[in-house]
This record gives C-alpha cells, sequence and structure tokens, in this order.
C-alpha cells in the first residue's frame, strides 16, 4: 500500500537516500524546502539515476528555523492529511550558541507536534535521533535534561549533541502522552553508500580523513576499547523506509548501527589504507585533544572539541534493529569495503 508522507530534512544525506526508497516504492512524499525551486529540482536530477522516482516528489515551501515552520494556511493543511511523517531534519553544525541550537533541534518540534494533533489519520511518526541516547554514560544528563535543568548539559556536551537529547526527552513525553503510533530510529555515525561511497556530507568520519590527509590526525584519539560506530547510508534508508509497512514497529525504538565496526585505531588504519599513508600508531586522551583544540587549534584544524564526544567504549542495544533487518531482509554491508569505498569516493571530491 501507498502512502502521502511529509519528509523533513530531504535534501540532507540521510533525507536524500531515504527519498530515493519511499519514492521507489511509488510512496508520495512532500519535502519541506525553503527554496522549493531550485531544492526540488537537485533533488529530482538526484533521483533519477539512483533509482528514485522524482514525479512522486512535491514541495512544500517551509523552514524549521522559522516560528510554526513559516508554513502558510495551505502549506499547513495541505502537511495536516498526510499518512506518515519522518522527520529527520535537525540543524547539525558545531559549536553552536545554546539559544540557536535549542530554537532549532528542540523548540522547532512544537510544529512537529502541532501537525501531529491535527492529523487524526496520521498512521506513524518516525522521528531520526542518535544513537548517543542509549549510552549509559549519558542516562543522568537525559535526567538533568528531563528535569529542564539544560544549562549544565549544554556546557558539558556542546549545544549540538545536547539538543539532541533535549528533543528526545520532550518527543518522548510528548508521544506518550498522545495516541499516536510512533518510531523512534537512533542512527550512529553515517558513511557513503555501499555500492559506491557516495556520501554528501563532510562531518563525522571525514574530518578523521581529512585530518589524516593533512597530516594533523598523528595519533588516535582515546582508549585501547574506544570505537566510533558506522552504518553506511544506503542501509539505513532501507531500514528506515521498512519501519512504515509493519504493526510491530509502532512504539519501538531502534539503535541502527555496524557492529562490525572495529576499535578506533584500526578504523583509523583503514582510512590511512584509503588514503594510501602510513597510520599513526600513538595515542592521545580524548581529554588533550579537546584541550587542544579548545585553546585555539579547532579552527586551524578544521576539527571540533565537540565532535570528540562520539568517540567512547560504550556498546548499544542493537538486538531490535538486527531482528527487524532480518525480517526486512536486510543485510549489514560489509565494514571494511564500505569504509574504503567512502574514502575513496571523498578523495574523488577532492581539489590536489
Amino acid at each position: 500500500m501507498t502512502s502521502t508522507i511529509l519528509l523533513t530534512g530531504a535534501t540532507g544525506f540521510i533525507g536524500r537516500w531515504l527519498l530515493r526508497e519511499l519514492t521507489a516504492a511509488d510512496h508520495q512524499v512532500l519535502v519541506l524546502l525553503r527554496r522549493p525551486d531550485p531544492q526540488l529540482a537537485e533533488l529530482r536530477d538526484w533521483l533519477a539515476p539512483r533509482g528514485g522516482n522524482p514525479a512522486r516528489v512535491e514541495a512544500v515551501c517551509g523552514d524549521m528555523t522559522r516560528p510554526g515552520w513559516g508554513l502558510d494556511d495551505a502549506a499547513r493543511q495541505r502537511l495536516e492529511q498526510v499518512d506518515v511523517i519522518y522527520h529527520l531534519a535537525t540543524r547539525f553544525v558545531w559549536d553552536m550558541a545554546p539559544a540557536e541550537a535549542r530554537r532549532d533541534n528542540v523548540e522547532s518540534l512544537a510544529t512537529l507536534l502541532a501537525l501531529v494533533d491535527a492529523n487524526p489519520r496520521l498512521q506513524r511518526l518516525v522521528w531520526v535521533g542518535g544513537y548517543m541516547v542509549g549510552n549509559p554514560e549519558l542516562q543522568p544528563a537525559l535526567r538533568q535534561l528531563t528535569a529542564g535543568d539544560w544549562h549544565p548539559v549544554y556546557r558539558r556536551l556542546g549545544a549540538y549533541e545536547a539538543s539532541k537529547l533535549e528533543g528526545y526527552v520532550q518527543l518522548q513525553a510528548a508521544v506518550q502522552a498522545r495516541s499516536v503510533p510512533w518510531t523512534f530510529v537512533h542512527p550512529c555515525t553515517v558513511i557513503g553508500a555501499s555500492s559506491s561511497g557516495e556520501i554528501t556530507q563532510d562531518t563525522g568520519l571525514l574530518k578523521l580523513v581529512d585530518a589524516l590527509r593533512k597530516g594533523r590526525l598523528t595519533a588516535v584519539p582515546g582508549k585501547a576499547r574506544d570505537w566510533l560506530p558506522v552504518v553506511a547510508v544506503d542501509y539505513l534508508a532501507r531500514f528506515l523506509a521498512g519501519v512504515i509497512g509493519r504493526d510491530d514497529t509502532a512504539g519501538q525504538e531502534y539503535w541502527v548501527l555496524d557492529e562490525g565496526t572495529p576499535r578506533l585505531a584500526e578504523l583509523v588504519g583503514w582510512l590511512a589504507e584509503g588514503l594510501e599513508q602510513p597510520a599513526p600508531r600513538q595515542r592521545i586522551p580524548v581529554w588533550l585533544l579537546k584541550l587542544i583544540l579548545n585553546a585555539g587549534l579547532g579552527k586551524r584544524w578544521d576539527m571540533s572539541a565537540e565532535s570528540l564526544n562520539f568517540i567512547g567504549s560504550a556498546r548499544y542495544p542493537t538486538a531490535a534493529a538486527r531482528a527487524l533487518a532480518q525480517d526486512l531482509g536486510l543485510s549489514m554491508p560489509h565494514t571494511h569495503t564500505t569504509v574504503q569505498r567512502t574514502v575513496a569516493y571523498w578523495r574523488g571530491t577532492q581539489a590536489d
């Protein structure tokens, strides 16, 4: 059965791959765009050679940074009549001011919930969060945010990750107070497509690749057991597209990550291998690297101390996601191959 779906964040890295999956399945997808004319044309051009259906995409003018997402009456009424909402849009920028991060990643959820409340026929709300909400070390921070004490959490974690955690706390409370079927999907660091390595964002893993290429990453951050779990963007998109066709995914949360991701030292070795250069053999504590970056080298290295929060030894509750993937017929792509293809694709986009 096909549905009419609202997709926010369609121009982002994950969003466009999900758009490919949804339109290939013949769903009609409404995409929230700040500049509908050029952005819709670009999305359609991207979809066509990758197996998506450009004819099944419809633009709605809106901007999540504005009150009420900047929707006019006609657009709001259109979005109140969809069958499914996928909410992917987020402001992913390091070193944001807390007020800016809370406006875009937390306060904007009020409009999302208003659309939910105005739509009695809504069959599913799917929210894409982040895997760190399952980190045992961050449970005290989640309790602080639940109590409304957000200032220390933002100071400790940085505005981006703190705003994602606060958004999770608020949305979790909101959906549990409503009857709408919901599903939360929490991906880890997303890398390129498994077949081609195609990647359109330069954050996350690519910051490590860039630092290696420029000779700035001369030591591996963290301890021996630390890792930075990854997942291929096309696998994640297929997983996301699969949750709306099943009743048993309602009211569930899924942590989606590749458990074949090695410890960080080996992963950095894979990155260096893809760059055809030696891997660093020394280690540096995360706290010390943060100190160095915060002392003024962050901008020169094009790396934020905030990004190091994702390196750690915590493991995540992936059993439900693995079981659902099996039911959906999904197989996790080969980790080393996907990483290598991602590095190769990125190298091909860089000027000599």
